[in-house]
């Protein structure tokens, strides 16, 4: 039977969407089924929503400096309806995007709950009604939910997910964050310019421990100048009458809160019973997928936070555009070696490649850094916290890593990543002029500096 789907796909979100467009362009046809809403935890409950507060956070911040710029306000304050009213606003305008894109291409947009009945064969229901779509192949796109911990649940009261805290229309005086990634700092940061008195309660030895150790220890000394507590090596063990109970390295503590955040990431939304009688193999970190985005049975494919693999908005894009291709006869792999991870935070971070976990680990490659109070640009905007930092391979002189936590680290890495993911040879990114004055120099000093070769650093020993 000749099937007028290329692909059915499960779920809206970055990497459902992003596979619906690129088979269209590709000369094919998909129906996209979602649920809820178009754009996944991205657009609504992650980093749309989120960015558009800390916008609100950094504009702030800028304003609290004016009078160094020669600019005399008075009663400068934040709104925090006023700002969500805003945050609303972009990603409903950010949801309707989508659905205008996937209409301009034509795709086939089904909502209701999807059940997968066979590699060929979704069935949807939707307001007591079903129908059945036939597809040449299915894909898995159906994002992520915040992992928990069993000892702390979230109640939506007192204790709350990193969904259930965008709901709150005003900020707590006091707020207990357990887990400090890049959720609960980013978190951190938006609500202590509110004044809400914050803890931070993560169990490893080190903030954001997935990053660069210079950056977690940035980040630490920087938390604490703002006033947010920061307390590592801790264990929560749970709620209790007067507060919650916490077993640190000095022993059992409490601590009082009018919020408790659960922040300790997230993890994939599968049906295990589904994909069981499917054949499909899964654990519980996600779906098993090959380099084509494909999984253990021919024609069903995942994308995305389902795969549990990186949990972001960006990668799930690139897995999308993937599976597309594969799905149309192209042979594309996915390469989630060079793929950015962004803290939102003020100041912001970022990194790309390699990251180490102190300075012996680092010893296996140059080490170049450039500091932002060096940087024209970033004194002229009175943001000189931070810098940039690259590692370059000994043997083969490319860029294998890049981190930098300051003004515009964010899009620093950006060029960065296009730098790694080229396979740019040191010598040559030494090569590249960079207009002055611009914070981005500070990644070009950064690759200089790893051969002793900065321009605006004093001379070092080689």
């Amino acid at each position: 039977m000749e099937m007028a789907n290329d692909a059915v796909i499960i779920g809206g979100g970055p990497a459902g969407y992003a596979a619906a467009i690129k088979i269209a362009q590709l000369g094919g046809s998909a129906t996209l089924v979602e649920r809820e809403k178009l754009g996944g935890v991205c657009a609504n409950l992650g980093c749309i929503p989120t960015k558009a507060m800390q916008a609100s956070i950094k504009i702030f911040e800028r304003l609290r400096k004016a009078e160094r710029f020669a600019i005399h306000l008075s009663n400068e304050s934040i709104d925090f309806a006023g700002m969500l009213q805003r945050r609303d606003r972009l990603v409903e305008a950010s949801v309707k995007g989508i659905e205008k894109l996937l209409e301009s291409y034509g795709i086939n947009l089904v909502w209701g709950e999807a059940k997968i009945l066979s590699k060929n064969s979704v069935e949807v229901s939707s307001a007591g009604q079903t129908q059945r779509i036939e597809a040449k192949n299915v894909v898995i796109a159906t994002g992520s939910m915040p992992l928990e911990i069993q000892t702390l649940r979230p109640d939506k009261e007192r204790v709350l997910n990193s969904d259930d805290i965008l709901a709150l229309d005003a900020p707590p005086e006091s707020l207990v964050i357990v887990g400090g990634g890049v959720i609960g700092m980013e978190f951190a940061t938006i609500f202590n310019a509110f004044g809400t008195r914050i803890t931070v309660l993560e169990k490893m030895e080190r903030i954001l421990p997935s990053e660069d150790w210079e950056i977690s220890e940035f980040m630490k000394k920087r938390m604490g100048r703002i006033g947010v507590k920061v307390m590592t090596g801790c264990q929560v063990k749970g709620l209790g009458r007067s507060g919650l109970e916490v077993k640190t390295r000095d022993g059992m503590e409490e601590i009082q809160s009018e919020k408790v955040l659960v922040a300790v990431g997230r993890k994939p939304r599968i049906n295990p019973e589904e994909l069981s009688r499917l054949g499909v193999k899964f654990t519980y970190r996600g779906i098993e997928v090959d380099w084509k985005m494909e999984t253990s049975v021919k024609g069903i494919y995942a994308i995305g936070d389902v795969t549990g693999q990186l949990f972001l908005a960006h990668a799930a894009f690139a897995e999308g555009i993937v599976c597309a291709q594969n799905i149309m006869g192209r042979d594309a792999r996915i390469d989630l070696g060079k793929v950015p991870s962004c803290l939102y935070t003020v100041p912001e971070a970022a990194s790309v490649g390699i990251r180490t976990g102190g300075s012996e680990e680092e010893r296996a490659f140059k080490v170049g850094r450039s500091p932002f109070v060096a940087n024209a640009e970033a004194r002229a905007l009175d943001e000189t916290e931070g810098f940039v930092k690259v590692l370059i391979d000994r043997e083969s002189n490319v860029l294998v890593g890049a981190h930098a936590v300051g003004p515009s680290a964010v899009e620093i890495i950006a060029t960065a990543t296009v730098a790694a993911t080229l396979g740019a040879d040191a010598a040559k990114l030494k090569e590249c002029i960079i207009a002055h004055p611009t914070v981005t120099e500070t990644f070009i000093e950064a690759v200089r500096d790893a051969d002793r070769e900065a321009l605006h650093a004093p001379r070092k020993d080689r």
